[in-house]
């Protein structure tokens, strides 16, 4: 069962769609839409993987069970959720710096890969871990894919949608990345591990205070899955001038009406 499938949906036209995977602890998810952008499939299902070494296994068993997975796409995207990863200014890249941010800002080990992303936005690569095995798993069996960080997606959300200063607070579960723009700049991105509303009050304060943002003149943007959020917009509202949701779309299905906004891969 599927969380929405529009009824233009078309199997045997899968080689004109856009197929995107979202993958993290938490769960996995995947939408199928049109090359205009139009939603015609989603499903999530939710997992609690106990550690990164066992991800590529479930990954490889859901893509057994998930028959749309195996048709062939135009494009086929995978977003990957990690808390490890880090921005490389293009002015600053060279082998051995990567290689240091690797050993000591990622604390790879033997057994685990790296990715990169660049970020046009920003002029900068992403360089994140990736769960042990991952990549071979993805290609033997997806084919081709493009694997993006969950921050790569959010910066270039954010890029098209805030003008000036903004927080954009998004949610996997316990695990908050936080992405800050100012004067149409990006000045920081992280993640953070949260257990409790004011662990995200604490965060979202910190760092307005160290970039010297303006409270009064900032928006904040959340988005996400997390039981933290039913009492949090309340809370920012007290110090921070906007507070909104990302812009929701709706669908009704089988399982009633689902709002799409709180998955990486459908915005």
């Amino acid at each position: 069962m599927y969380d929405f499938i529009d009824d233009s949906f078309s199997r045997k036209n899968s080689h004109e769609y856009i197929l995107s995977i979202q993958v993290s602890l938490n769960g996995f998810s995947f939408c199928i839409r049109e090359l205009s952008g139009r939603i015609l499939c989603f499903k999530h299902i939710d997992l609690k993987i106990s550690s990164e070494q066992f991800i590529s296994r479930r990954f490889a068993d859901w893509c057994n069970e998930e028959e749309l997975l195996q048709l062939t796409y135009n494009q086929k995207q995978l977003v990957y959720s990690g808390t490890r990863f880090t921005l490389l200014p293009q002015q600053m890249e060279s082998e051995e710096l990567k290689s240091d941010l690797r050993e000591l800002l990622l604390q790879t080990g033997d057994e685990e890969e790296y990715a990169e992303n660049w970020i046009k936005e920003v002029q900068a690569k992403l360089i994140f871990v990736l769960p042990p095995e991952f990549n071979g798993t993805v290609k033997e069996k997806l084919g081709e894919v493009r694997i993006c960080h969950i921050v790569q997606k959010l910066i270039n959300w954010q890029n098209v949608q805030t003008d000036e200063s903004g927080l954009l607070l998004f949610f996997d579960h316990k695990d908050l990345f936080l992405v800050v723009k100012q004067n149409k700049q990006l000045t920081l991105a992280n993640a953070f591990k949260v257990n409790h509303a004011n662990d995200v009050i604490y965060y979202a304060l910190s760092v307005a205070k160290q970039l010297k943002v303006d409270l009064k003149g900032c928006k904040v943007t959340t988005g996400g899955q997390s039981r933290l959020r039913n009492s949090l917009d309340e809370q920012l509202q007290q110090h921070f001038g906007t507070v909104e949701s990302l812009a929701a779309e709706t669908t009704n299905s089988e399982k009633g009406e689902t709002t799409m906004n709180d998955i990486i891969c459908l915005i």
